[in-house]
């Protein structure tokens, strides 16, 4: 099949993009290093692709994951990608929960 420009059309679903994805050589040093039990400390990883990772680990290792954010936003968008990226894993987002330590009135049990 060919597009527009006719160009060949590359029909890629998000399960192709990630078997593509997680072949790449730093994957596998990833995976290496987890299953020696390495500290990881993973830097410059910008956008999407820290989803990405992280599905990563939770699949391959088939371990529950937890993703602290620094931001309301940066949670949000975090938990969008990886909804999309792991539908069969339940992904569960755990807004903060905003008081100080001598208010007066502290939150209810619910938001806890």
């Amino acid at each position: 099949m060919k597009g527009k420009t006719g160009s060949p059309i590359i029909d890629l679903t998000m399960d192709n993009l990630k078997e593509i994805l997680y072949a790449h050589p730093a994957f596998k040093i990833l995976r290496a290093a987890y299953k020696q039990k390495k500290l990881l400390h993973l830097q410059h990883i910008a956008g999407s692709f820290r989803a990405f990772v992280s599905s990563y680990i939770a699949e391959k290792f088939n371990r529950p994951l937890l993703y602290l954010a620094r931001d309301l936003d940066s949670a949000e968008r975090m938990y969008d990608d990886l909804r999309q990226l792991c539908p069969e894993r339940k992904v569960v987002f755990l807004p903060s929960v905003e008081f100080e330590p001598y208010d007066s009135n502290p939150p209810s049990p619910s938001q806890l």
